[in-house]
């Protein structure tokens, strides 16, 4: 539901976190790991204190824990909620889950997320594919357990962002035709001398035989029938999807550099659209190579330029995550483990965002520090630099859209 054309989107990140994230609304934030996550909408959430948030990702962790951390979460659905190598899952999230102050998650495997966003994007009523099976994901539904899902007595959605069911398991109306590799038969008149499929997926085929015999003669428990099943999933249709992209044109149309992973399905997903930008560029600038743009400025509803706004994650081609910043933050989260030490965590969070935007660059980043307990953390900068000193630092070097040389390393 874009601004009409005419109209001017671009606004401040006050402006729209006040406007487009609402209490228990699916709001789903862009990004990937430590790449191109939105954070600069997530602290001002947090200046914000919004309460009671549903948030959605892909895999953009640090919106989760940063809203998890303030104490602001209630609802997650997402498909990895860890920090790679150091922290398996970030760990004032799983305290929060255990002791009941976040409500519900729902996770996904990062195929099965894009899938829903694929059908998102597309329009389509649902996808099917094959992902989750074998797995215990498709055990546990807690938003049907917290009764969100289905309909009310009249007959509407009981949440308008949320499906009736995770998923359906049906019988592939096409008994198998479309698995990889594709079955053929060298005897056929229409095949004669035919050569196996090359694709590179070949391990249904390896365990099977081409022909899928064993699949097509086994009892699946899903259905409790015999032959070949296909999951469906209902497309995620979020309140609001806020992506971060390196350069936007002052009209909304948005070009993303790097790893893309389902952020323009997620984007083009939802209600509303507020895409967050490095810089706000002329529309010309990007028509100039315009294949290389992803996002049309009709889906737009809201533009705002966040410089550093993926800190301390990183935006590619501009500039690193910052290392040091994880290393300080897996041992302050550890608080989490008490009620207190939750406070405590909750506290430091909605001081290091500082009053603005502008002010947590300038003065915030590089001073972290946490003390509760035995619990201390120092955000420890090799160069002892803070602030945008600290950020100029980690600039990319335009030859690999990163900074190679980096100090990474792996502590405890």
């Amino acid at each position: 539901m874009a601004v009409p054309k005419g109209e001017n989107k671009i606004m401040s990140v006050q402006e729209v976190v006040k406007k487009f994230i609402k209490p228990k609304r699916a709001w789903c934030v862009g990004g990937f790991g430590y790449t191109r996550t939105n954070v600069a909408i997530p602290r001002e959430v947090i200046r914000q204190n919004i309460q009671d948030l549903y948030v959605q990702t892909n895999a953009g962790a640090t919106p989760i824990m940063m809203m998890g951390g303030a104490l602001q979460l209630a609802w997650v659905e997402m498909t990895y909620l860890g920090l790679e190598t150091i922290q398996p899952v970030s760990y004032e999230v799983r305290k929060g889950l255990e002791d009941g102050q976040i409500e519900a998650v729902m996770d996904f495997t990062n195929y099965s997320w894009a899938l829903r966003t694929l059908a998102g994007r597309m329009g389509f009523q649902f996808v099917a594919g094959m992902s989750d099976l074998g797995t215990d994901l498709l055990e546990y539904d807690t938003f049907a357990e917290a009764g969100l899902r289905g309909k009310d007595e009249n007959g509407y959605w009981i949440h308008p962002d949320i499906p009736p069911k995770r998923h359906a398991i049906i019988k592939d109306p096409f008994d198998g035709w479309g698995l990889r590799p594709h079955q053929y038969n060298p005897e056929n008149k229409y095949s004669k001398g035919d050569e196996p499929d090359t694709t590179m997926n070949q391990t249904a085929g390896i365990e099977d035989g081409i022909l899928y015999e064993t699949l097509r003669r086994r009892t699946n428990k899903y259905t409790g029938e015999k032959g070949v099943i296909a999951i469906l999933f209902p497309p995620d249709i979020p309140y609001v999807t806020t992506t971060h992209v390196q350069r936007v044109g002052q009209m909304g149309t948005a070009r993303i550099e790097g790893l893309l992973v389902p952020d323009v399905e997620q984007s083009l997903s939802a209600k509303y659209l507020v895409i967050s930008a490095e810089k706000i560029v002329p529309e010309e600038e990007l028509r100039l190579r315009a294949s290389e743009n992803q996002i049309p400025y009709v889906h737009v509803d809201a533009i705002v330029e966040t410089p550093f706004g993926c800190y301390p994650t990183g935006s590619t081609y501009y500039y690193d995550y910052d290392w040091m910043w994880w290393m300080f933050y897996i041992k302050a989260n550890r608080a989490a483990a008490t009620n207190d030490g939750k406070k405590a965590l909750a506290d430091y969070w909605h001081t290091i965002v500082g009053k603005d935007e502008w002010d947590f660059l300038e003065n915030k980043v590089g001073t972290d520090y946490f003390k509760f307990g035995n619990i201390e953390a120092k955000y420890e900068s090799p160069n002892g630099t803070t602030g945008f000193a600290r950020l100029f630092e980690l600039r990319a070097d335009a030859k690999y859209g990163y900074k190679p040389d980096l100090y990474r390393p792996i502590g405890k």
